[in-house]
């Protein structure tokens, strides 16, 4: 709790050294914690309260909305002697994972996705104990892992290491179908070839060979899911592809939202696998109405304040389209032009990668009826192939160079008078 600067403490003791998991989207954030006996005598229930361990685990385990009396990481953390033992312990993993809320356990492994990203996070759960068969109807099973992403070569031995310490009925949670989020399939087969896999059947028809020798199940909105006695619901989430999925994690409220949402930045959607705008914003609506506690994206670390993020993702969405309608009312017609002005925010290296999204856009204005006559669609698609990417190049490289010699413009000055002064010298001798 917050105490007043009158408090009367004992000498601060060294306790725990937390090592942040590696997200791979930056710096991670190590945190040493102290302990110190304190006298409160004045009344400090303006400012907080003592709670007991009971409360504590209640918090983290039974609110149901944002608003809600929580426990951060760090606290939860610091309740953890006095909590049931942490799935990471009874899975008995050596690996640094993010264990938040407790049973919901956090791996990030090195995966081939793009930049500012290095790692796609693999979610895990676990009954560790008898099925429960109670009243709630659904696909039942002693274990779950979501997104096994990971790239073969750097990450394979801890994907295993995961798969061979989860009870074997497995089921693998795929959101959506990308490689980095199924890479590791094959390694999941491997080391337990029983696991079934649960997607939307247009992920499930786009995956590869060696991920279908295992048994898949098409799933579908409000479909449950029970590891255990834990219950999670399957929450349909197209806009980054259509056959995009979530998962919420009932008894914490904490939803799984595989590429909708990322740690940082947003998302891009994929206009080549059914990426919509449209269903983007109506996704994230259903996500503010679900009023999660807290969010875990696939790329980067999670998010304790959800509904802060989701209204910010519409804003962020509706402010980028006004720009592009702007663009083209003013006269841009070809993708460069429009993503070249809608994006002056960002540098040209990034430009190709905002091309799905500028479509997507594009494609939302018309089907709002928002484009002025003058413009074409046809001519407007055929100017997003090589040439747009080309363009993209040229000014990327025009932008390099020129820091280039802004940086280094001193050393350019002082050589050319270097030069100079030498010529003088060697035309005096003569």
């Amino acid at each position: 709790m917050l105490l007043p600067i009158w408090a009367q403490m004992q000498p601060w003791i060294y306790w725990k050294f937390v090592e942040e998991p590696d997200f791979g989207s930056g710096p991670e954030i190590h945190t040493v914690l102290f302990m110190t006996n304190v006298n409160v005598e004045e009344d400090v229930s303006t400012i907080g309260k003592w709670v007991t361990s009971e409360y504590a685990w209640s918090q983290l385990m039974a609110g149901k909305k944002e608003t809600d009396a929580r426990l951060g990481p760090l606290a939860a953390f610091a309740f953890s002697p006095h909590f049931p033992q942490s799935l990471r312990h009874r899975l008995k993993l050596s690996m640094n994972v993010q264990e938040y809320p407790p049973g919901v356990l956090v791996l990030p492994l090195k995966s081939a996705t793009l930049k500012p990203f290095s790692k796609t996070n693999l979610v895990a759960f676990s009954s560790m104990g008898m099925l429960d068969q109670g009243a709630v109807t659904g696909l039942r099973g002693e274990s779950l892992i979501v997104d096994p992403g990971c790239h073969p070569r750097d990450a394979q031995d801890a994907l295993s290491m995961v798969v061979k310490s989860l009870p074997k009925k497995m089921f693998i949670f795929l959101t959506h179908h990308h490689l980095d989020h199924t890479e590791g399939l094959p390694t999941v087969y491997k080391e337990n070839p029983e696991a079934v896999i649960l997607a939307h059947e247009l992920t499930i028809k786009r995956l590869g060979k060696v991920a279908k020798k295992l048994k898949c199940i098409p799933i579908a909105d409000g479909m449950t899911i029970i590891i255990g006695s834990e219950e999670l619901q399957v929450i349909a989430a197209p806009g980054h592809t259509d056959g995009h999925m979530a998962l919420l994690h009932v008894l914490s409220h904490t939803l799984i939202v595989g590429d909708h949402c990322v740690g940082q930045g947003s998302s891009r959607l994929d206009a080549t696998s059914g990426g919509n705008m449209k269903d983007y914003l109506a996704t994230t609506r259903t996500f503010i109405r679900l009023a999660p506690r807290v969010i875990i994206p696939m790329h980067g670390k999670m998010n304790l304040w959800p509904l802060e993020m989701l209204k910010g993702y519409i804003r962020h969405r509706e402010d980028r389209e006004a720009k592009i309608l702007s663009c083209i009312n003013q006269g841009a017609h070809t993708a460069f032009e429009i993503v070249s002005q809608a994006y002056a925010d960002a540098p040209p290296a990034v430009w190709p990668a905002a091309l799905s999204n500028a479509i997507l856009h594009v494609d939302h204005l018309k089907e709002c009826k928002q484009l002025p006559e003058q413009f074409s669609m046809p001519f407007f698609r055929r100017s997003c192939g090589l040439g747009f990417f080309m363009r993209c190049m040229a000014c990327s490289s025009f932008t390099r160079l020129k820091a280039l010699c802004r940086k280094h413009q001193a050393l350019w000055k002082a050589s050319i008078i270097s030069v100079v002064i030498g010529g003088v010298w060697i035309a005096w001798k003569r």
